[in-house]
């Protein structure tokens, strides 16, 4: 008779827990995809309105790493706002916040209005007095805010990590002991012969070993979780 094959068993409950490990890392990749993405809406230079020798006014631009509390920052018509602020009196401009907030339709902003960093000026130009520059700053808050969610674990994950670190020992436990029982057993011809593979007591054993890691399937444990939480991130 033919030898029975099972080693493809075990090799696949290898490739179920290296692939649940591939869709963790790929969930973590499109967090720092989305954390590049945050970084690129705010711009590198802005404008400012400062006072030159004479009092007056006048345009000059400068870092956003340079940006203080109370500057008087002034965005030009399709650009970017550098950081958060409210809207001088007198000054009204039409913002698309749709990268930063996911609203579909541009917003109004009047004067006394907050606006956020990462919107895009839509229809006039726009002056506003800076009030969170720097780390404080909306879109930087919301990367500071992805890159914990991507450092730390979902609560579900945690939990199925605490099951897999008892239920894993114990099903390898339960397998050695099958092994262990049904060797022994062949060896006090316990076990029919018939039922031997060409007579070989070990290699008998170790199907019924094998069998009990099959049955309980703890590759479930390293595949459902990762790929749920994938599911969940979109």
């Amino acid at each position: 008779t033919e030898p029975s094959h099972f080693f493809e068993t075990s090799a696949m409950l290898i490739t179920f827990v290296l692939l649940g490990r591939v869709l963790e890392a790929a969930a973590k990749g499109e967090a720092s995809d989305a954390v590049a993405s945050l970084l690129r809406l705010a711009p590198e230079y802005c404008n400012i309105l400062a006072p030159d020798a004479n009092g007056q006014f006048v345009r000059r631009q400068t870092s956003v790493k340079h940006l203080q509390v109370g500057d008087i920052v002034h965005v030009a018509l399709g650009e970017r706002v550098p950081c958060d602020g409210l809207v001088r009196k007198g000054c009204d401009a039409l913002l698309d916040q749709s990268q930063v907030t996911g609203e579909s339709a541009p917003v109004r902003k009047m004067a006394g209005d907050m606006v956020i960093s990462g919107s895009i000026v839509r229809d006039a130009s726009l002056e506003f007095d800076a009030t969170r520059v720097g780390k404080d700053s909306f879109i930087n808050q919301l990367v500071v805010l992805v890159e914990k969610a991507q450092a730390s674990k979902a609560p579900i994950q945690l939990v199925a990590d605490r099951i897999s670190a008892i239920f894993v020992p114990c099903i390898v436990a339960l397998s050695f002991l099958t092994f262990v029982t049904w060797y022994v057993c062949c060896g006090l011809h316990l076990v029919p012969q018939q039922w031997l593979i060409r007579d070989e007591a070990l290699m008998f054993s170790f199907l019924f070993a094998n069998a009990v890691i099959v049955v309980a399937c703890p590759c479930a444990l390293g595949l459902a979780t990762p790929t749920a939480v994938m599911v969940g991130a979109g």
